[in-house]
């Protein structure tokens, strides 16, 4: 397998890219937005546990890749529920590297997969917890959530219909980006969000 390169562009981005497209010349995401997205937390409702899943630090430590002609992934263990009664796991999931599309939108999906001591286990995932973004507008985008930067440099979409956008007042806004799952025996729920440099692109048709 081609050699794969950690950078910046939600901490990563392929190595997978040809000569001719050098990856110092990739557009990246803002540091602050690499953070907010590698910094998600879940609650679990009985116990009424929360903990963080992953930090930007702890990322890249012990990378799964696989690799294929339409998409590269990179996933990693997260930080299990402090009783161990939900284990979870990261996942990144881009498009290749082209020149036409040098810094696809990348895909951050958190999974969580119960013990089963519970006959279900209801999550609250957290995808961004009361993050302190530079300045950004709340929008729809296809029925999901959406966070816009007001330079039109970034953008951030809810992976379901179903999660909410909480800012929180004060010096900086900071906003938290929420989705609830309940899971039945062992049985794994997941919750993703996209996050891609430069313009929202356009909606999807309505089906």
């Amino acid at each position: 397998m081609r050699t794969l390169t950690l950078t910046l562009c939600l901490a990563l981005a392929g190595g997978a890219a040809a000569a001719d497209l050098p990856l110092a010349d990739a557009p990246i995401l803002p540091g602050d937005v690499v953070s907010a997205c590698l910094s998600p937390s879940l609650t679990e409702r009985v116990s009424g546990l929360s903990w963080r899943v992953l930090s930007p630090e702890a990322w890249g430590r012990s990378i799964d890749v696989g690799e294929s002609p339409d998409t590269l992934t990179l996933a990693q263990d997260g930080a299990a529920h402090p009783n161990g009664w939900v284990r979870t796991r990261v996942t990144v999931t881009q498009a290749p590297r082209t020149a036409a599309n040098p810094a696809p939108v990348q895909t951050l999906t958190v999974t969580a997969t119960p013990s089963g001591i519970l006959p279900e286990t209801t999550v609250v995932f957290d995808l961004l917890k009361e993050a302190a973004l530079p300045p950004c507008t709340a929008k729809a985008w296809g029925g999901r959530p959406a966070l816009v930067a007001d330079a039109g440099d970034w953008f951030i979409i809810a992976g379901s219909p179903k999660a909410k956008l909480v800012r929180l007042e004060g010096e900086q806004p900071r906003w938290t980006l929420t989705e609830t799952a309940t899971a039945k025996g062992t049985a794994p729920v997941s919750a993703s969000l996209r996050v891609g440099v430069g313009a929202l692109p356009a909606e999807p048709a309505a089906e």
